[in-house]
């Protein structure tokens, strides 16, 4: 499926690039054989572009967990360097961590003297929550006084995302309580709040794994 991917009217870039599965998986989302790096950095380009988007201050922090993070491959700093070369990134991504453990680190740097609070900001927390049984009024609830915090509206918050697994299948018990999660912070936030899971999808090819993960509410 080729054409421009926009969300919200962002333009994200093209849907040239497949979701097909295959044997990679990368932070236990599957991405298909050769294309895990490709869907990643379609992850990564909504991010940092709507990073772009947010205001006119210059520097970005991004804050989460693995899926902010991805180990040693700096997608945030990669995109944001391309996207923005004027701009400093900050990639605050803890692999395993709660929603609380990343309030945490953001709290501890808002009380520092080096504090990054007047940066744009990107959120992206909760996916390690549903699974060690927070609720999703906690997670939001943890979320919400990070943004709190920062005093301005120079942020965004990015949708949680389902792992392809048939415990988080659309109609599962988890899925959704991930689904009330993301309702709760879009209901909250409106346009500051990203979906991303509709323009991955929107990159199919049509094949017959893609359509089933469509239709699974996954990718």
């Amino acid at each position: 499926m080729a054409g421009e991917v926009r969300v919200n009217g962002v333009y994200i870039g093209s849907s040239n690039n497949t979701v097909e599965h295959g044997n990679a998986t990368v932070g236990g989302y599957w991405f298909g054989t050769g294309l895990a790096q490709t869907e990643m950095e379609t992850m990564y380009r909504l991010m940092t572009r709507y990073a772009s988007s947010v205001g006119r201050q210059r520097n970005t922090a991004f804050w989460g967990d693995s899926m902010t993070g991805l180990g040693s491959s700096d997608w945030v700093a990669t995109y944001m360097a391309t996207r923005e070369p004027r701009r400093t990134s900050y990639n605050g991504g803890v692999g395993g961590q709660l929603a609380a453990a990343i309030q945490a680190r953001f709290d501890a740097d808002i009380a520092s003297p080096t504090t990054r609070r007047q940066w744009n900001q990107v959120f992206w927390a909760g996916r390690n929550d549903i699974r060690a049984g927070f609720s999703p009024a906690d997670t939001k609830a943890r979320i919400d006084a990070m943004v709190a915090t920062l005093g301005h509206t120079r942020y965004r918050v990015i949708e949680v995302l389902p792992r392809n697994v048939a415990s988080e299948f659309t109609g599962s018990s988890l899925r959704q309580l991930l689904d009330h999660l993301n309702s709760l912070l879009e209901s909250t936030y409106g346009a500051r709040f990203v979906r991303i899971l509709p323009s991955l999808q929107a990159m199919s090819t049509g094949s017959a794994q893609d359509a089933t993960d469509v239709a699974n509410g996954v990718v």
